[in-house]
């Protein structure tokens, strides 16, 4: 198990302006245009919820997820602007859970905007997330969230959601379950919870400090419980 704390300003300021400046010449190159963006050295920060406010308030037109859509055959942006506003609002949804600082959420889906949204609200609320690969094994699944203390699992689709659903209050200390991949009808659905969140005021930040985790990161070891 590695557990991986809150980085300091100095480092993440030099990798993630490394990082953002490469990724802003390869668009450049790839669709012939300058994008003015704001670059996190740029921004005075203290933790990466720190960042992430600044970056929205200063890059908030700017493009920041892209998603290939196959059927359309492009790729559906995402701001800045608007990704922070998914941030909100699954913020509030946390606090429907009663996640608060130290709480922990445990993601079992591949990469996807939901995941990047998931991780940045918990980091809002003071909380943790804890990702996790959609094929790893079930007996990881539940190790993994029970030695974590997880109390919310998220869950990509109904296949894993139908798996997760039975930890409530039978593994650990999860408390509930939602599915990325569900109809806005079905009340257990991120779709149903954004929905119902959507005309609310923004629930309370609880501002991380830097000594503060923000993810917490099962090694590819990980096999389990041992028996000795």
């Amino acid at each position: 198990m590695f557990r991986l704390p809150t980085a300091s300003s100095a480092l993440l300021k030099k990798n993630y302006a490394s990082i953002s400046r490469l990724a802003v010449n390869q668009a450049t190159r790839a669709f012939s245009v300058t994008p003015k963006v704001v670059m996190p050295n740029e921004i005075n920060f203290d933790t990466m919820h720190d960042m992430f406010e600044k970056s929205v308030k200063v890059n908030a037109s700017n493009h920041v997820f892209g998603t290939f859509k196959e059927e359309k055959g492009v790729y559906e942006w995402m701001t800045y602007a608007e990704l922070g506003r998914e941030v909100q609002k699954f913020r509030n949804v946390l606090a429907h859970h009663s996640f608060g600082h130290d709480d922990k959420v445990a993601v079992i889906c591949n990469n996807r905007v939901e995941w990047a949204v998931v991780a940045l609200a918990a980091a809002s609320r003071g909380g943790h997330i804890v990702p996790m690969y959609e094929a790893q094994l079930e007996d990881d699944w539940k190790y993994i969230i029970n030695d974590s203390d997880s109390k919310l699992v998220v869950a990509a689709n109904e296949k894993i959601y139908s798996k997760v659903k039975n930890y409530v209050g039978t593994v650990g200390k999860v408390e509930a379950a939602i599915s990325l991949d569900c109809d806005v009808s079905e009340e257990h659905s991120y779709k149903y919870w954004m929905a119902k969140v959507d005309g609310e005021e923004p629930a309370d930040i609880i501002n991380p400090s830097p000594e503060d985790l923000m993810t917490i990161i099962y090694t590819s070891g990980t096999t389990g419980t041992f028996v000795f």
